[in-house]
């Protein structure tokens, strides 16, 4: 009776595990569970559940079980082993294709990480070594080359801007949508896509917009521009025209020198009335009877790229008049959940929804860059949302300016 009792207490009492016997994936998953209640973004979590669900199918796949515990990491085999089945691409069927120098170390990176945590809290006296999960460029891997990207010419950017797609009803507001969306992160100084898809009219801040950078969370200011205007004119027609048919000469502040210059040409009253278009045209009729040396005609140049300026700042002022809504119609209001929207902090539905817009949207400018001859003279196999923003980038780098100010600039800091 006494060995039987001794027996059930055994077993009702189970033995207290040691500490390296806990499962790899237990701490990965403990890792990516506190980054969760940290408040780190919602694409952040995807990447590292990414990186924690590859790490299991290399387990399953290399030692049959995904219960590999945490102290058999010291057997340099077993590592080799592991990261071998880590350098593999599991995107891909075939198996065949290694993932590239940098994914690899970011995906050993959030390994090594859970690791330290762990060695850092057990209270083991000797700490798994991590340095294998922590390789480097040029001894370890294969430094990736420095390339720079190929960006648009002017003409392309002129092609781009004159696209009209082939049909309304097969696709085409979508193409339309995704051709002023590109424009408008260009014309902005290279705005993100996601950036700019969910500006709204709260955004607008008299001459600029002001929000928070989606990756960085960092506040950004962009000044408007009448190119960024025209980007939006297809969805508030109706503001863009009034704003462009009504605003005159007489509505803005000009050089006392390019105004005198003008009235010279067609008088004070005729000058004062003028809007947009009426001075285009006479800039274009003295252009075609040999006037564009003339010295006066740098101001009546002065005076559009003025009008303009003022035109945006009006448009752009009715639009912040408007009931709260996106800029761009990528998304609907009813899509998020209004502290998603002021937060930007997105459950994994709304991450799944952005995730299909931006492949849309990337498939969608392909077949504009396509249809338009640049992708034959850039050799681009396939163009994406960052396009416009390595088009900002490229002429910075030519100039040589440092690298924290390109990264200031363009929403990195």
């Amino acid at each position: 009776m006494i060995e039987d009792a001794l027996r059930d207490f055994e077993f009702s009492t189970p033995k207290q595990r040691e500490p390296e016997d806990t499962p790899v994936m237990e701490i990965l998953n403990g890792l990516l569970n506190r980054k969760s209640e940290n408040g780190s973004s919602g694409s952040t979590i995807l990447r590292y559940r990414t990186i924690t669900e590859n790490f299991r199918k290399v387990l399953v796949d290399v030692f049959g079980t995904e219960t590999l515990s945490v102290g058999r990491l010291r057997d340099p085999n077993i590592v080799d082993s592991i990261l071998k089945g880590m350098r593999k691409n599991n995107k891909l069927p075939t198996q065949k294709r290694e993932k590239t120098s940098t994914s690899l170390k970011n995906y050993l990176s959030f390994v090594a990480q859970a690791i330290e945590y762990w060695n850092g809290r057990s209270g083991v006296a000797l700490p798994i070594n991590t340095d294998p999960f922590r390789p480097k460029f040029g001894r370890d891997l294969v430094k990736p080359p420095e390339t720079h990207a190929e960006v648009c010419s002017s003409e392309d950017l002129m092609k781009i801007e004159t696209y009209q797609p082939l049909s309304i009803k097969k696709g085409g507001e979508l193409e339309r949508l995704t051709k002023n969306l590109f424009l408008f992160q260009f014309y902005s100084g290279g705005l993100r896509w996601i950036d700019a898809a969910l500006l709204t009219t709260l955004n607008i801040d008299g001459k600029k917009l002001v929000f928070n950078h989606q990756k960085t969370k960092n506040k950004q200011v962009k000044l408007l521009n009448y190119e960024m205007a025209l980007t939006l004119r297809d969805y508030h027609p109706e503001i863009f025209n009034a704003v462009h048919r009504n605003q005159r000469v007489g509505d803005q502040k000009m050089k006392l020198m390019d105004l005198t210059d003008v009235q010279h040409l067609v008088g004070q009253r005729a000058v004062f009335n003028m809007n947009l278009d009426e001075l285009i045209q006479f800039s274009n009729l003295l252009r075609d009877r040999g006037y564009e040396k003339h010295p006066q005609f740098d101001s009546i140049n002065n005076m559009i790229d003025n009008m303009r300026d003022g035109i945006a700042v009006k448009f752009f002022k009715e639009l912040s008049k408007l009931e709260r809504q996106f800029l761009f119609p990528v998304f609907r209001w009813d899509d998020f959940e209004l502290e998603e929207i002021s937060s930007h902090r997105f459950s994994e539905k709304s991450l799944g929804l952005i995730h299909r817009k931006r492949t849309n949207h990337n498939n969608c400018l392909s077949r504009i860059f396509s249809e338009s001859d640049i992708q034959k003279c850039l050799g681009h196999k396939h163009l994406s949302t960052t396009h416009s923003y390595l088009q900002n980038r490229h002429p910075l780098t030519e100039h040589e300016q440092r690298l924290k100010e390109i990264q200031k600039q363009l929403g990195y800091r």
